[in-house]
């Protein structure tokens, strides 16, 4: 099939999606065996499900990553810790999504807001920041879904963080993960593995 789809020259270029990295190399090394490369990976990655994010930047196999499932289907906002969420989130109204999200999240989110208080920008902010951090080689574009302009104004916050007040904001994360390390490679948010 990758020879048919790379004979009409449509795409400018492909990638994998929800793929494990066993998989997406499978992919990688089908499509180079036709000439063609894999230039980017699509994966549920987030701040609190960095398990997967973390195996694919090891291998730096893909120039890119693309994480959906940036705010955590809305666990990573300003609305969701201050208990104001929309009426339409699945925060409050889809039981999969709501048990997801356990003990020791629910703490390191607690932590994670605190820090994005501290540094005067959204919980939303902080998050997207993590993935945009310019230190890592593989290049990460999170999939936003804003539902109104302040969250837009979130995501362009997070894109105007200068490199040193986040290199401030990556030692004070590496704090809170080292404490998070154990539980979060041995709780999975749920809904990210489905």
């Amino acid at each position: 099939w990758v020879k048919e789809i790379l004979q009409y020259n449509l795409f400018a270029s492909y990638g994998v999606s929800n793929m494990s990295i066993k998989e997406s190399f499978h992919v990688r090394d089908l499509f180079a065996s036709h000439g063609a490369s894999c230039d980017f990976a699509q994966v549920h990655a987030n701040i609190l499900e960095q398990r997967i994010l973390r195996k694919y930047l090891e291998v730096n196999t893909f120039p890119l990553l693309i994480t959906n499932r940036s705010l955590a289907r809305g666990f990573l906002s300003d609305r969701y810790v201050s208990s104001n969420q929309l009426p339409s989130s699945r925060t409050l109204y889809s039981e999969r999504v709501k048990k997801s999200l356990q003990k020791g999240h629910k703490s390191m989110l607690h932590e994670l807001y605190q820090l994005s208080q501290r540094y005067s920008i959204s919980l939303s902010s902080l998050s997207y920041s993590f993935l945009l951090n310019k230190s890592y080689i593989t290049r990460i574009l999170p999939i936003i879904s804003p539902r109104n302009p302040g969250d837009l104004d979130d995501y362009f916050t997070a894109l105007d963080i200068e490199q040193d007040t986040y290199s401030s904001i990556n030692e004070a994360l590496s704090s809170i993960f080292s404490r998070y390390h154990e539980y979060i490679e041995n709780h999975p948010v749920v809904y990210l593995e489905l």
